[in-house]
Parts: C-alpha cells; structure tokens; sequence
C-alpha cells in the first residue's frame, strides 16, 4: 500500500434523521418488541437497536428519528425498512396509516472518518500553531482536538497521525478537512 492510499478517509458512522410524519405509540412499541429501550423518565424517546446493519434509531412520538452507526447511505436505507415495518406490524401508528419506506426522506447532517496520515505529528509544537483553535488535555485525552470552522468540521489529532473527524455535512467538506488538516499537519511532522 503505497502512503496516498493511506491518507484516505474511511466514514465510520453516518448520523441521519428523518420524520415519518406520523404519530407512534411508543409506549405499545417497547412492550410489544424486544430490540427496543425506552424509560421516559431518563430519555423521552425510544432506543431501538438493530444488528443487520448494526445501527441504533431514536425514535420519538412525533415521528423523528435519528439513525445512528450507519456506514453508508444503503445501511440508512435498510434501517428505515426494517424500522417502518416494527412499526406498522405492531400497530403503533396513532392515525391508522400504514407507512412506506420509500417515502420517508432523510438527511445527514454528521459525517464522522477515520484517517491516518503517512507520519507522525509534533503535538507539543502543533499547540503552539496561533492560527489554530485547538485544545489539549493530555492528562485527560491523548489527542488534540482542531475546530476547522470553515469546514464547520472538528478533528482528534493523535501523534500517531491518526484522525477522527466529525462534524461534517456532507462528503465534500469532509474532504476538504481532511486536505486542510493534512496540508497543516504536515509541518508539524516528527522527524
């Protein structure tokens, strides 16, 4: 593998939400199906945990959801289908509508990547950078976090040279990120 095929990002996790537009028994929902949480007392929606693909929806009585784990736009696809029909085989859609999945739209406002970087990085003299809003806790964290606000992305900057970057609307930004930070990381590598 040659050092530009490791300087890829690979998205890990793709935050979506959508609103089904309808009301859902939520209560009815979590007695009646077994890969669901819900304690109203700690978290007002319910945490329905699927395996195939292994992501997690937050689901709440107006209809919105939050798909969580996703690794790519078929896995947001798969969970929607599998989560309309819990939904509509349990009969707890309050306006006796039967859902499709096909009609629920979605939209991601969080990407998060994994990325590594061909060297490692000078952490102590990257904190040094005035050009950067950057924090670090070693004591507590053993990476920088970097806010790119012209991105409106946040990256974890390990010495190692890996990267974590979330944040980001879409797969566009995300790349830019990951070329600003490269392009600044550079001068900070370890010799």
């Amino acid at each position: 593998m040659n050092s530009k095929d490791r300087e890829k990002l690979k998205i890990v996790n793709m935050v979506a939400s959508a609103d089904l537009s309808v009301e859902i028994d939520i209560d009815k929902f979590a007695r009646t199906s077994e890969n669901v949480e819900y304690e109203p007392e700690q978290f007002p929606g319910a945490i329905i945990r699927y395996t195939n693909p292994r992501t997690t929806v937050l689901l709440f009585r107006n209809g919105r959801i939050v798909i969580v784990g996703s690794k790519s736009q078929n896995d947001i696809k798969d969970t929607i289908v599998q989560l309309v029909n819990d939904l509509n085989a349990r009969g707890v859609i309050r306006s006796n509508t039967t859902l499709t999945a096909d009609t629920i739209k979605y939209n991601i406002p969080n990407y998060v990547a994994l990325g590594e970087l061909e060297f490692s990085i000078d952490l102590d003299n990257l904190l040094t950078d005035p050009d950067l809003n950057l924090e670090y806790e070693p004591e507590q964290f053993p990476g920088i976090m970097i806010w790119i606000d012209k991105y409106g992305s946040t990256a974890l900057v390990f010495r190692n040279g890996k990267i974590i970057l979330s944040g980001n609307r879409d797969i566009e930004s995300m790349n830019r990120s990951f070329s600003y930070l490269k392009e600044v990381l550079n001068k900070y590598r370890l010799k």
